[in-house]
């Protein structure tokens, strides 16, 4: 940005680059170039920028001033709603300006007040002391944004809180419109907040803004719910390195972001931003996080195969679409959420992503073998369901690390006896697939507080799972496990077990079981196609029945 230089042969009075006064002797001996209008003589100097001169006109060392195109001899207008109190001099009325457009600013510790001018990519910035003014003129090479402009919504009295960073020397400023105006003073690297100080309930017009406001390098505006406006303008702020926006309910088209080709770190969701976001392939140097959630973007994702040196990767609850397994380029992730969105493709390449810690994927139209998943042994946490994936899983018994696995209505397939190796287990859905094997040994998984697998061909003695204490959530049905021995049963929650085609042994074996120590508020159903109890379980039933169980149970009785 470039503003006027003092003209040659002028002395400046006053501060320099504020209030451009210039001394009036030294303007006459220099410049000769004078005129009349309405019997008031100005004084010409060139400006900095080809085709404008600039006129003053000096009263007593102080200035007003008007600019015009020296190729078309046009005169800036008057601004729409701006009151002339004196046609010849270009003064508009304060109220006026505020009026008509609140774009304002602190420079210096004084109001200015931003209007636009005829002329493409200029701005003029009107400083009103009474009803005179003193301006000062910038040509917009950047495209540059003039404020950011957002609303608070203090219906009832909340903080809002606002971070930057920018480098040192450079300021910019936050007008909270309620007449706080925080100074934000650069300190590079280090977060520099702006805090709201509201006292009075009613909505709030707030403005980031100054001439180095382009200098941004890190914008936070996260965990502000009563926070709107359109966010879509921050494409201009080209240096960012970090951007954040989330919690808040910020709204716009966020397809101009490509543009910040400086980010590493780009936080954007549960808000209402929209937008095709295919042109964030643009953003190569994101290294850290790439979260773009719980919102309204949309566009294909497939070319995010470029983001290769991003760590984190968050791509759900939106309307994206696209082919996502070129993603398996994305060696250095090692977290991936891809889930309910319309994305694509064929994911078995994915297994090259050895680096993931977590990985989910689910919700969407991917498809692919992912028996190759096996490789994945740093996985803590795998979400894989509700898609088109397919292969034999049996080998990710290697996923010795795995606290949480969902595997569950695709067409997965294989022998899952071998998961009993997955004893950091806490979590284990493994339903309506194709899955198979002796389920028997996963008793070892002691850890485990949740356990779903139904809807499956697996088998096996399921009466050994009393070792599993510390779940509250069992359903394990519709499948063919049994019910083979008489143990000790000792948890608290759900246990659904019906419909696995138990004969009366298997029934009265599990009802003996669970009357041991008794087990105490549960809810319990073996029933569904299980065959009818005998009588030999009375006395258990009524053990588990018995109100000062507070438990539940629903059984086939003979």
């Amino acid at each position: 940005m470039s503003f006027f230089t003092t003209p040659s042969g002028a002395t400046v009075v006053g501060e320099v680059g504020t209030d451009h006064k210039y001394n009036y002797e030294d303007i006459i001996s220099k410049w000769t170039r004078s005129y009349i209008n309405n019997f008031i003589t100005y004084y010409e100097v060139v400006c900095v920028f080809e085709n404008f001169k600039q006129q003053f006109r000096f009263i007593d060392a102080s200035l007003a001033d008007t600019f015009y195109n020296s190729i078309t001899g046009s005169y800036f207008s008057l601004p729409t709603g701006c009151i002339s109190t004196q046609p010849e001099n270009i003064e508009f009325n304060l109220d006026s300006i505020v009026e008509f457009d609140k774009r304002n600013f602190i420079k210096d510790n004084t109001y200015y007040y931003t209007v636009d001018c005829t002329i493409a990519n200029y701005k003029q910035e009107f400083l009103f002391t009474g009803v005179t003014y003193r301006d000062v003129f910038y040509k917009n090479l950047n495209n540059l944004l003039v404020s950011i402009d957002l609303i608070s919504d203090q219906s009832s009295i909340s903080q809002n809180t606002f971070t930057f960073q920018l480098p040192i020397g450079k300021t910019i400023y936050v007008d909270w419109g309620d007449g706080s105006i925080t100074i934000v003073n650069g300190n590079n690297l280090s977060d520099v907040s702006a805090i709201s100080t509201y006292s009075t309930i009613g909505i709030y017009d707030i403005k980031i803004s100054g001439d180095d406001l382009i200098e941004l390098t890190k914008i936070s505006i996260i965990k502000n719910r009563n926070i709107s406006g359109d966010v879509s303008s921050w494409s201009s702020l080209t240096n960012l390195t970090l951007l954040q926006n989330y919690l808040n309910n910020t709204s716009g088209d966020v397809s101009g972001w490509s543009s910040l080709t400086k980010l590493t770190h780009l936080q954007n969701y549960l808000n209402n931003t929209s937008g095709d976001v295919s042109g964030w392939s643009s953003l190569t140097k994101l290294t850290t996080t790439l979260q773009n959630y719980s919102n309204n973007t949309s566009g294909d994702v497939s070319g995010w195969s470029a983001l290769t040196s991003l760590i984190s990767l968050f791509n759900y609850s939106n309307n994206t679409s696209g082919d996502v397994s070129g993603w398996s380029s994305l060696t250095s992730l090692i977290f991936l959420f891809n889930y309910s969105n319309n994305t694509s493709g064929d994911v078995s390449g994915w297994s090259s992503l050895t680096k993931l810690t977590t990985l989910f994927n689910y919700s969407n139209n991917t498809s692919g073998d992912v028996s190759g998943w096996s490789s994945l042994t740093k996985l803590t946490t795998l979400f894989n369901y509700s898609n088109n994936t397919s292969g034999d899983v049996s080998g990710w018994s290697s996923l010795t690390k795995l606290t949480h696995l969902q595997n569950y209505k695709n067409n997965t397939s294989g022998d899952v006896s071998g998961w009993s190796s997955l004893t950091k287990l806490t979590t284990l859905f493994n339903y309506s697939n194709n899955t198979s094997g002796d389920v028997s040994g996963w008793s070892s998984l002691t850890k485990l507080t949740h356990l779903q697998n139904y809807k499956n061909n697996t088998s096996g003695d399921v009466s050994g799972w009393s070792s599993l204490t510390k779940l509250t959530h069992l359903q394990n049905y519709s499948n063919n496990t049994s019910f083979d021995n008489i143990t000790t049963w000792d948890i608290t929650g759900r246990i659904w077990m019906f419909s696995n085609g138990w004969d009366s042994t298997m029934v009265n074996n599990a009802l003996a079981s669970f009357a041991a120590t008794p087990l105490q508020n549960c809810t319990i159903n073996i029933g569904g196609t299980n065959a009818k109890r005998t009588s030999a379980s009375d006395a258990d039933k009524a053990i588990i029945i018995n109100p000062v169980n507070l438990n539940v149970l629903t059984v086939n009785d003979y």
